[in-house]
């Protein structure tokens, strides 16, 4: 895949989501469903990096596009949730457990 060009990069990243399996997300152990439903692809974007940036890539200008599962919740009720994610690539496994508390509005 030619990645130089904005067809290069959507094509490039449409090919490492469609490459995702076993796609599950639960809300205290409510699993949300139909989580195709969220797959978004952001617009081309660009990004700058500096000099000795932390990627080791060269100083200058790069284009970038972002294609995922995102979800917004309604807010929860106060007290304790878990949120768990997972999904799996080719190259290994995401599971990632999210413990939250939710506080009542206006407690310290």
């Amino acid at each position: 895949m030619d990645a130089d060009t904005e067809e290069g990069l959507r094509d490039a990243v449409q090919a490492g989501v469609d490459a995702i399996t076993n796609i599950a997300a639960d809300v205290d152990g409510v699993p949300i469903n139909d989580l195709d439903r969220y797959r978004v692809v952001s617009p081309l974007s660009t990004f700058t990096l500096p000099a000795d940036n932390v990627f080791g890539l060269a100083e200058g200008d790069y284009q970038y596009i972002v294609e995922g599962f995102f979800f917004l919740l309604a807010p929860p009720a106060v007290g304790e949730h878990v949120i768990h994610l997972h999904d799996e690539f080719p190259v290994g496994i995401s599971d990632v457990t999210y413990n939250i508390t939710v506080a009542p509005r206006g407690a310290d």
